[in-house]
């Protein structure tokens, strides 16, 4: 019966993987505005866009690559080329992740939930400084008795920081 009990209570804190912590948060930063750089177009990244969104944080897009297809035509011949080009926009706060994912941990009541560690920084490209850090652990479905939604937790831990200065 131990056995039972035992198997049966790690397979319920196996799935409970979350939390978040503040690694570092500059004390005495006032930003001059309150809108965030975000270069990556990844699924996950685009998934904790949405959440910063929501939060009321704006977050533009560092370089946006677009590629542009000319067609000309010469002695009865069409050609055709490629140009990209690149839209900068300018801002001063770049914000970078790193997702960690955590194959370990399997969710038996949500199958296809993902584990992961999200890695943040907030840097001042002007001074080169690390103004925030922080990291975020947790699925991106609900398992168990344990929420979901690592973007939104994410989301949440930045907006802290970033909301209050």
């Amino acid at each position: 019966m131990k056995k039972i009990i035992f198997a049966f209570t790690c397979l319920l804190s196996g799935c409970c993987y979350n939390g978040t912590e503040i690694l570092l948060a500059e004390p005495d930063f006032k930003p001059e505005n309150k809108i965030l750089i975000f270069e990556d177009n990844s699924l996950n990244n685009s998934k904790l866009r949405a959440a910063l969104h929501k939060h009321g944080i704006k977050v533009l897009k560092y370089a946006e690559t677009e590629t542009i297809e000319k067609k000309e035509t010469i002695d009865k011949n069409t050609i055709h080329s490629k140009k990209q080009f690149y839209n900068e926009v300018d801002g001063r706060y770049y914000l970078s992740t790193n997702y960690e994912y955590q194959r370990d941990y399997s969710c038996p009541t949500n199958i296809g939930t993902k584990y992961y560690e999200v890695f943040v920084e907030i840097t001042d490209l002007n001074t080169k400084e690390v103004v925030f850090s922080g990291v975020s652990r947790g699925g991106t479905k609900p398992c168990a008795y344990c929420p979901g939604d690592i973007y939104n937790r994410t989301a949440e831990m930045i907006a802290d920081f970033w909301l209050a200065k």
